[in-house]
């Protein structure tokens, strides 16, 4: 976020026996590269000017998620400037907004908290990507929160801004960021490559006609050629020199 402070709180967004460490970050705090981003699990962007990113910082993201991570970008008043380096990765491209009293969908994410009547918030309208889930809508069909995946990753959107009154003070939202993070698919194990450099090893070597070690008349090559090179060519060379 552009603002000083944590907008949200998402240390409720765990199971239970869990714990979450956060992160406030700004753009300019964001690395250029996936690898820098391995330990986040979930990155959250809202009310920030993603058109600074850099086009280093957008690869890295776009790598991370295809990776596995888990990204969420909210809408609101500032839903332009908060998609306008992350379009490409949202379900649902914002295009223009309104002011809307209509989020009672919003209850089914939230489990069994009632939303408030008197919400009136601004909501970002556009274009649902293809592939992209709804979770939640308006009764005008808007969509509330959109999903998509991306690789082993995953994208949601929040057309709203959660970091706005009522959304801040709602008891329902915490409800709604550990539905969020709670019902993304398990990622299978093998996706992780090989953390054991010995059971990759042995995998190779089941494998017919494949060996971890080049073919031993290949290495008795090499020996002889690294011998003969030492030997009499270094030998000759230095003797000319």
């Amino acid at each position: 976020s552009d603002g000083l402070g944590r907008p949200v709180d998402l240390s409720a967004a765990v199971s239970s026996g869990q714990s979450a460490l956060e992160a406030d970050w700004f753009i300019s705090n964001l690395p250029d590269r996936a690898i820098g981003l391995e330990a986040v699990d979930l990155m959250l962007i809202t009310n920030s000017d993603t058109g600074q990113l850099t086009p280093s910082q957008r690869d890295a993201i776009r790598n991370w998620v295809f990776g596995g991570g888990h990204l969420i970008v909210t809408g609101g008043s500032r839903w332009e400037e908060t998609a306008a380096g992350v379009s490409g990765l949202l379900p649902f491209v914002p295009s223009d907004s309104e002011l809307s009293s209509d989020f009672g969908d919003l209850s089914g994410l939230a489990g069994s908290s009632t939303v408030p009547t008197s919400i009136n918030a601004v909501i970002a309208r556009g274009t649902l990507a293809e592939n992209s889930l709804v979770l939640a809508s308006s009764e005008a069909g808007e969509p509330l929160a959109a999903r998509h995946t991306m690789g082993y990753g995953l994208v949601d959107y929040l057309s709203f801004d959660p970091a706005s009154q009522p959304f801040l003070v709602w008891d329902g939202m915490k409800s709604i960021w550990f539905s969020l993070v709670s019902s993304r698919d398990v990622r299978p194990g093998w996706s992780y490559g090989f953390l054991n450099l010995r059971q990759g090893y042995n995998a190779v070597e089941i494998l017919p006609g494949v060996t971890a070690l080049p073919e031993a008349l290949a290495m008795v090559g090499f020996l002889l050629f690294y011998v003969v090179l030492i030997g009499p060519v270094n030998y000759f060379i230095l003797s000319r020199l």
